[in-house]
């Protein structure tokens, strides 16, 4: 999109028209579920249903998934991590299909829990920990220069375009981690504990905040309770601890930035937005406290009044988007259920092991990236391929990567740019299209 300005956006026709067609198109998606006598127009395409035996049970159930956000994002994103994403999904089901031919339980990739190979999501989560950890290792120069320029023993003139000045910023982590270590305190937990489960946490959302300014997507599945857990098993906790594991678990939810970390996660990309548009992040920090603010005011009165008139069930203000109400439901419903399957839970090297197979495989990728230009796979691939599901993760980047690179060839960086706004365009017009049903839900009642 070339040079910056907060006005440039609106002024494209394509962004304007990439609105229009993604709007048009899950309009009609919507109503045709609604209105039985409209023509079916669905955004997710059977490709295969799942097998119960045998290495092809591997693939699971295969939908080809092409809602417009989800191509636009594949396609914003940079190429290597499109083609990543499409291959690792394939190698997932590759290793899957390997483990079933040798004797282990058919499955599909998908739905692979167990922490035998390949393990799955014992690799992203520990690929999301490494990739915590290279984060902090390459910002390690400028929080030094930010921590003595919070001190007064230097001055950087880059601190008066930052959101928050340095100073401040050292003093809201502080005052927060403390805070964090005081609550599992007061729950009962030994102090190695209030301060290791906090730490899990803040090493988690900066993986989470690297996750969405490299892809704008999420892990699918990530579980602080099996990094705590795994090594030591669980008898060497405390009931409180357990009990502040489980319900502490929100968290860790699914899709993090549809959740309930929604604050942290999504501000930074409101963040990255704002800075290419030119906008001023000073006043944009005041207006998102002040949003911050308001939004937790009306929430927690909506919430408690709704729960306690309807019950929470019977509340069926997001069914147009479901996700958010599903994941609370699960986790109040489950939560102590968890907590008696996995009080007495041994520890599981195997388990561990895998993690530090994630966390190995994802620093190399980082590494080979940062040594050879020509190097096809991405880091951020290989979590995004070990957590989304397949839907997401296989046809819709292999789709956007083809498109991308045909689009790169012929018609060089300079095409590739002017299609941007188109992209962006199509996010915005799902987007929209889901908040109107998500408004019209809230007015009927769910009933529509």
């Amino acid at each position: 999109m070339g040079e910056k300005g907060a006005g440039r956006l609106n002024r494209s026709r394509t962004f304007w028209l990439g609105l229009a067609v993604a709007f048009l198109v899950t309009l009609g998606s919507s109503l045709s579920q609604r209105i039985p006598g409209l023509p079916a127009l669905p955004l997710s395409v059977r490709v295969m249903d799942s097998q119960p035996v045998g290495p092809m049970s591997a693939f699971g159930q295969v939908d080809m998934d092409l809602h417009p956000w989800l191509l636009a994002i594949a396609y914003l994103v940079p190429k290597e991590l499109s083609f990543s994403v499409w291959l690792l999904w394939l190698v997932r089901i590759g290793l899957t299909a390997l483990a079933i031919a040798t004797g282990a339980e058919p499955g599909s990739a998908q739905d692979w829990w167990r922490f035998s190979f390949p393990a799955p999501y014992n690799q992203a989560t520990g690929a999301v920990l490494a990739l915590s950890g290279l984060a902090l290792w390459g910002a390690r120069k400028h929080l030094v220069q930010a921590f003595l320029t919070a001190l007064g023993a230097r001055r950087d003139r880059a601190e008066s375009v930052e959101p928050l000045g340095y100073r401040w910023a050292f003093v809201g982590f502080g005052v927060c981690f403390a805070w964090l270590v005081c609550f599992f305190r007061l729950a009962g937990c030994r102090p190695a504990f209030a301060v290791a489960f906090p730490t899990v946490i803040i090493g988690a959302y900066l993986a989470y905040a690297r996750l969405q300014a490299e892809a704008a997507l999420d892990t699918g599945f990530w579980w602080f309770n099996d990094i705590m857990l795994m090594p030591v098993g669980a008898a060497r906790y405390l009931p409180q601890e357990i009990i502040s594991l489980y319900t502490a678990g929100w968290v860790s939810a699914p899709m993090p930035s549809i959740v309930l970390s929604t604050c942290s996660i999504n501000a930074l990309t409101s963040f990255k937005i704002a800075d290419a548009a030119g906008v001023s992040l000073r006043p944009f920090t005041r207006l998102l406290l002040g949003g911050l603010f308001v939004a937790l005011v009306v929430g927690v009165f909506v919430t408690l009044t709704g729960t306690y008139r309807f019950g929470f069930i019977a509340m069926k203000g997001s069914t147009g988007n479901s996700l958010v109400a599903d994941v609370l439901r699960v986790y109040g419903h489950d939560i102590y259920n968890d907590i008696a399957l996995n009080y007495d839970a041994d520890p599981s090297p195997e388990g561990v092991f895998w993690i530090g197979i994630g966390g190995i495989v994802c620093i190399l990728l980082g590494l080979m990236r940062l040594r050879f230009l020509w190097w096809p796979l991405h880091p951020v691939g290989y979590i995004l391929s070990n957590s989304l599901p397949i839907a997401y993760g296989l046809f819709p980047f292999l789709i956007v990567w083809v498109v991308k690179a045909v689009v790169t060839r012929y018609g060089g960086l300079r095409l590739y740019r002017s299609t941007l706004p188109l992209a962006t365009g199509l996010v915005v017009g799902d987007i929209l299209n889901t908040t109107i049903w998500n408004m019209v839900a809230l007015v009927s009642k769910g009933h529509v």
